[in-house]
């Protein structure tokens, strides 16, 4: 059976700097080995057996320390993830509280600023700090933005910004809205990955929020097509990982139903006693060992 380095392989893991996102990469690979290390030491089972009928004796192979070898490298690739990632969460928390104190300011500015232009200049000082505060947990950035985008709504309507607005810029706030409700709904047809497409959506958002105050009369219709387009967009993504675990759980069922399969086929192993009886159970074993290379991934804590 062909040798693919195995060792040098998840050695290399270790001089990436960034292996947040190889981690099913590395299970993957993980998973090869152990494929890998069974079929070496069935053949060795075999030319054992073989030898023995014959009377011969043959050296097998050292394969506890190739294992052990490759699960130490193993070993500290996981460690060094599992900071990359626990860091990770850390920035991301850290981001969460940066957001959420922008939006106890932004809630103070509203009420309390009388000045119109100090006002202004406070809201875009707010903006541009949100935009370049980096990604929250996913899990609250839905609710994040709504809260931000409600102030954002709030101050345009309260701060009686119309009267040092012309018309002209009505109508260019209008177009620029227009235009990114128009990428919104283009991006829920885009064939882009996943994550590009939560990038994606990101910056709309922020795109949109930075975008002046529109006619009152068309403020309500230009919202509503708005967050019918953001919820359209996170249906999708949320439709594509709500089909990532159904694949996967079924990618894990079949991996099971071949366990059931080779444990069943290589029960009478031991009592096999002609060379046509192992090559029988070979065969069984070969055939699973094709199809489970064909299956995807499972859940990861299975």
């Amino acid at each position: 059976m062909e040798n693919k380095n195995f060792l040098e392989q998840i050695k290399s893991y270790l001089e990436q700097e960034d292996l947040i996102g190889s981690g099913r990469e590395i299970s993957a690979l993980k998973t090869s080995f152990e494929d890998y290390m069974i079929e070496v030491e069935r053949l060795d089972q075999i030319k054992r057996m073989e030898a023995t009928d014959k009377g011969e004796t043959v050296e097998s192979p050292d394969f506890k320390s190739e294992k052990e070898a490759f699960f130490t490298v193993y070993k500290d690739v996981q460690e060094k993830r599992k900071a990359q990632v626990e860091l990770k969460n850390a920035l991301e928390a850290g981001n969460l509280k940066q957001k959420k104190e922008l939006i106890l300011r932004f809630k103070d500015l509203i009420e309390n600023e009388e000045n119109i232009g100090n006002a202004f200049a406070t809201r875009k000082e707010i903006h541009e700090t949100w935009k370049k505060i980096g990604d929250i947990p996913r899990e609250k950035r839905d609710e994040i933005q709504k809260e931000y985008s409600r102030y954002v709504e709030i101050f345009h309507h309260t701060i009686n910004i119309y009267k040092v607005l012309k018309e002209n810029d009505y109508k260019k706030n209008s177009q620029l809205k227009d235009e990114v409700i128009f990428k919104l709904k283009n991006l829920r047809n885009s064939s882009k990955n996943v994550r590009d497409i939560e990038a994606t959506l990101r910056t709309l958002q922020d795109e949109w929020e930075g975008i002046g105050p529109v006619q009152n009369e068309q403020w309500e219709e230009l919202k509503a097509s708005y967050w019918e387009a953001v919820k359209s967009v996170y249906e999708k993504i949320n439709n594509f990982y709500d089909e990532q675990r159904h694949v996967l759980l079924e990618n894990l069922q079949k991996k099971r139903e071949l366990v059931a399969e080779l444990i069943e086929a290589t029960s009478n192993f031991e009592a096999a006693s002609k060379q046509k009886d192992w090559d029988v159970i070979t065969e069984k074993v070969l055939a699973i060992q094709e199809r489970w290379k064909h299956i995807g991934f499972g859940p990861k804590k299975e």
